[in-house]
């Protein structure tokens, strides 16, 4: 089995067709679909049920309060019933049609396979300048060959997270994490498309501030999480 698990957070108008994508896929005979909801107000949860009572492939997975991507890649994870997890963001500007680009590299001898997002659709000052320079500092730190450390499209062997416990922000540094685990990293190259249902959420400017801070704290501490 393949577990997609999803945070979801306000994503009311892109949730059916999240599901109609990730469904359409060739990624396997049995799948799941996790969508862990991170205290939606816009009427994303009772989606959700509705979703998971015509297709029992979809799971939903419920926190009662916004607790942030971490918290909700946590419960995903310890929910997913598959030997490989795949994530994704809720928003669709992860394209599912990528899904088995990062299955087959997982299969060439890799226990993770992170995505890159050669072009991205996001505004080039408040996210992209930001996120290069993120990325920067992680290759300088932890010397892992990775171009986009924190694109939310990762396949990963299952055994690698299932326990895995993820500090507020850690979510960013989920491959540092699994270098530290010993796991075998890959990369491919996805697609990234423009967003079209509801809005960004993570644009605040203290965004890179907050990604060194918990970097730091990584780099500090990390060897004694491997």
């Amino acid at each position: 089995m393949i577990s997609i698990v999803v945070p979801i957070w306000d994503e009311v108008g892109s949730l059916p067709h999240l599901a109609e994508e990730v469904m359409a896929r060739d990624i396997g005979d049995k799948i799941e679909l996790i969508l862990v909801e991170d205290g939606s107000t816009d009427g994303s949860a009772e989606a959700m049920d509705e979703m998971a009572q015509e297709d029992e492939r979809i799971v939903p997975v419920h926190l009662g309060a916004h607790r942030g991507k971490s918290a909700a890649y946590t419960a995903g994870f310890k929910h997913a019933r598959g030997d490989i997890i795949v994530t994704l963001d809720g928003d669709l500007q992860d394209d599912p049609a990528d899904v088995p680009l990062l299955l087959d590299k997982l299969d060439d001898d890799h226990d993770a396979v992170i995505g890159w997002r050669r072009t991205r659709c996001h505004p080039y000052l408040s996210k992209v300048v930001p996120s290069r320079l993120f990325n920067l500092l992680v290759r300088i730190v932890f010397r892992l060959g990775l171009h986009d450390t924190n694109c939310p499209i990762r396949a990963i062997r299952a055994r690698f997270v299932r326990e895995l416990e993820l500090a507020p922000g850690e979510h960013r540094y989920l491959p540092v994490l699994l270098a530290l685990r010993g796991a075998r990293l890959g990369e491919v190259t996805v697609s990234h498309r423009p967003r079209k249902y509801g809005d960004a959420k993570f644009g605040s400017p203290f965004r890179l501030a907050e990604g060194i801070a918990c970097l730091l704290r990584l780099g500090l501490w990390g060897e004694r999480r491997g």
